[in-house]
């Protein structure tokens, strides 16, 4: 399963893709700027987000900062807490389904955050960073991981079968 991960993680850097959106709503820094990026050429921004799909991601965007809400309300309560923690690793497997491995490495990580114990998030979280040292490539640092790709709409943006069939890392439940 390692090496099939590893070739499907190595394949998925040169796919170009059109960039100019605002991303306030997938960065990945609490009190980020919500300002429209300057645009990046195609090749620069897959490269720096580690490739993969551009994918629509309002309706998870939607989800977290829901939860996030809620939790900011209530920091103590666990339920919230379980919450924000299932919005992000839904956004993570979404990520990591459009082969966008750095960035859901991002939200795996704020899961853990929010839920410690949560295995789904451990083990997904811990196959992207070890395949990505075996093949020499650069683990972000926590809080240091990049934007979703941003989303043009239509159908050519769209997840494809292909991309569907991947091979998937731990599924959550």
């Amino acid at each position: 399963m390692c090496c099939s991960l590893a070739f499907v993680f190595g394949a998925c850097g040169n796919q170009p893709v059109e960039v100019s959106r605002n991303v306030a709503s997938n960065t990945n820094a609490p009190g980020a700027s919500s300002a429209n990026p300057p645009a990046a050429s195609a090749p620069a921004a897959s490269q720096a987000s580690g490739g993969g799909e551009a994918i629509d991601t309002s309706k998870y965007d939607a989800a977290i900062d829901s939860a996030k809400k809620q939790a900011d309300r209530k920091p103590n309560d666990l339920g919230a807490r379980s919450a924000l923690a299932h919005a992000y690793l839904a956004r993570a497997n979404a990520l990591r389904d459009a082969r966008q491995y750095r960035v859901a490495l991002g939200d795996y990580r704020r899961t853990l955050q929010y839920d410690p114990e949560n295995r789904d998030a451990q083990q997904n979280a811990a196959m992207i960073i070890m395949i990505m040292k075996q093949m020499g490539r650069e683990v972000p640092e926590p809080g240091q991981e990049p934007a979703p790709l941003p989303f043009q709409g239509g159908a050519a943006n769209r997840p494809s079968a292909s991309a569907s069939s991947s091979v998937p890392l731990a599924k959550s439940h």
